[in-house]
């Protein structure tokens, strides 16, 4: 970061003040909470996190899926340095995050330096950086430290690509690539840096040359693998339904747009606004507003600094322009900490300008800069306040989206922790009844029904934490373990289970849905085991054989899987299922030439 500094002394006092300035204005987040979304995960309830062996920053780096299906080690490790020291209280996780939002600030007004803006241009620029409402979520949010961090190492390996493109010094490259190395391990979004390089290689007008391309290999190399770590773990198809899928796709395009000029009615998540049609006004302003933007940049392609913005914000985001609406997280104002880089500096160009046209009017212009500086300012103060906890989030979340599930599902979370299961039964059937009434059409039925179970978990583990004599009552035992499986944690319902096993071996129940969970984690011998024991106590129960048979079939028994569905069908001959499961088996056994 020193190095990054050194040349004028009047830009090293002006970058000091920058970063002080901005500590000060976020210093309120310093006594704010931690929130329950995802900030757990990230932070200190995550094993890795938590652990204080020696080997566990390497751990970090190993784990493919470092959290929530996302490759963010580095990240994740200054959570775990962070406990290492003792640090857990929120202020510090909060400070650090104004900390880097600061360093970040601090190295947007030496890009707009080496890029030879004059000192007034780049600090306007940096300030808008720094105060802008769409970057409140990235310092305020505990989880959102990948996006400060990443932005840190991105920013800082554009500058020392751009003092490499003034003096060729090899240092200076070298340099520029272990940050984009550090920033790619933070967040995938760094997965766009080459491109910038190139876009940079664009303003100095260097000619694109075999040399000048060959000096972009080395950043694909090593951004390029580590980002495909999280993709193939999150790659789907997206289902595509014309022109729908074409509308939801500009509208997610235009969407950072709209926010970064016009930012309001800002929210810690957004949902694709419902129907999707062109007329609708939603849509319609929004589409608008990104041809508008595209439209300028080809008739002002001259205009470099215009160029320059618009294409900084199109190679950071196109990987997040979506065409599935739905997905009910397909936009966020942390997506666009970075990409919103080229236009705060094209607001400093354009400030200066108007300075040196209206060299009459200069007090006007300055006025003016001003003006929009605190504007930016109070709205994000406001936006501050939506991050102080968990109740001021959620409200603020369910405001703009009144049916969001991820929102209604951190509310209700949040409800059962600080109020305990007594004094929040009634709101939480309230909410699930809101969410049945008025839930957008767009949500697919499987999500409504997980988040509900889901919903219905966190009562079960609230009743099941504050009931005395949880460990004693095999049914709470067995339904723990059951709805772990529900939520597809059935390696955390195993542990259920066996407790109620080993404590109450007469608890048919938990023999029957340990086996199940078994059947879930592939572990076929011991599921055929749990079934054999629950069988002995209820011998006559068909859907224990069918089931047996499955675990039979999947071990590669398919003699015994013919006998037990032959069995359930004799049992319950009514069920179309067991019928229709017999004679498959039957035709998978005779395929082995034994019958």
């Amino acid at each position: 970061m020193l190095y990054l500094l050194r040349n004028d002394r009047r830009h090293l006092w002006l970058s000091v003040m920058i970063f002080f300035c901005v500590v000060l204005f976020f210093s309120p987040l310093i006594s704010f909470e931690d929130t329950n979304w995802d900030d757990g995960v990230h932070s200190f309830t995550n094993p890795l996190v938590l652990s204080r062996l020696p080997t566990a920053p390497w751990d970090l780096f190993f784990v493919p899926d470092s959290v929530n299906r996302t490759y963010i080690p580095l990240t994740m490790l200054t959570f775990n340095l962070q406990v290492f020291l003792g640090g857990t209280s929120p202020w510090i996780s909060h400070l650090l995050n104004i900390a880097l939002h600061a360093a970040v600030t601090v190295i947007v007004l030496r890009i707009g330096l080496a890029l030879e803006l004059s000192r007034s241009a780049a600090f306007f620029a940096a300030l808008f950086f720094a105060v802008h409402p769409l970057h409140v979520e990235p310092v305020a949010w505990v989880t959102s430290r990948k996006d400060v961090l990443y932005g840190f190492f991105f920013l800082a390996a554009l500058l020392f690509y751009l003092r490499f493109i003034k003096t060729s010094r090899g240092r200076d490259y070298i340099f520029s690539l272990l940050c984009a190395a550090f920033s790619i391990l933070a967040k995938p979004m760094a997965l766009s840096l080459p491109l910038i390089l190139l876009l940079f290689d664009y303003f100095y007008k260097r000619q694109l040359c075999l040399k000048v391309w060959l000096e972009k290999l080395p950043f694909v190399l090593v951004v390029v693998p580590v980002a495909m770590i999280t993709y193939l773990q999150n790659s789907r198809v997206p289902e595509l339904f014309f022109p729908e899928s074409i509308l939801v796709f500009l509208w997610s395009a235009g969407f950072y747009i709209e926010k970064l000029f016009f930012p309001f009615e800002l929210s810690p998540l957004y949902a694709p606004p419902v129907p999707v049609m062109a007329h609708l006004f939603y849509y319609g302003k929004t589409i608008l507003l990104l041809f508008s933007v595209l439209w300028a940049m080809v008739v002002f392609r001259r205009a470099r600094w215009l160029v320059m913005a618009v294409m900084f914000y199109v190679f950071c985001t196109f990987y997040l322009w979506r065409t599935d609406g739905q997905d009910i997280t397909i936009v966020g104002d942390r997506f666009m900490y970075i990409p919103s880089v080229g236009f705060c500096l094209a607001f400093g160009v354009v400030i200066s300008a108007c300075r040196e046209h209206f060299r009459n009017k200069r007090a006007l212009c300055l006025s003016a800069a001003l003006g929009i500086l605190l504007l930016l300012s109070w709205t994000s103060s406001s936006q501050m306040a939506v991050w102080k906890n968990c109740w001021t989030l959620w409200r603020r979340a369910l405001q703009v989206s009144p049916a969001h599930p991820v929102a209604l599902s951190g509310r209700i979370k949040c409800m059962v922790d600080s109020r305990g299961l007594g004094g929040c039964s009634a709101d939480i059937v309230k909410d699930i009844r809101r969410f049945y009434l008025i839930a957008r059409p767009g949500i697919p039925d499987a999500e409504i029904v997980r988040r509900l179970d889901y919903f219905i978990f966190l009562i079960a583990r609230s009743q099941f934490r504050t009931y005395p004599d949880a460990i004693d009552d095999p049914d709470l035992l067995d339904r723990m373990g059951h709805l772990y499986c529900l939520i597809k944690a059935p390696g955390r319902g195993i542990l259920f289970f066996d407790e109620a096993v080993r404590r109450f071996p007469w608890y048919s129940n938990a023999s029957f849905n340990q086996a199940l969970a078994l059947l879930q984690l592939a572990n076929y011998p011991e599921a055929i085991r749990s079934f054999d024991r629950y069988l002995v106590r209820w011998p006559d129960d068909p859907q224990a054989y069918f089931s047996r048979a499955g675990a039979h079939y999947l071990n590669g028994q398919f003699k015994q899987a013919f006998e037990d569905a032959k069995k359930a069908s004799e049992l319950d001959s009514a069920n179309s299922n067991y019928r229709a499961g017999f004679l498959y088996y039957q035709q998978a056994f005779r395929s082995q030439g034994s019958l």
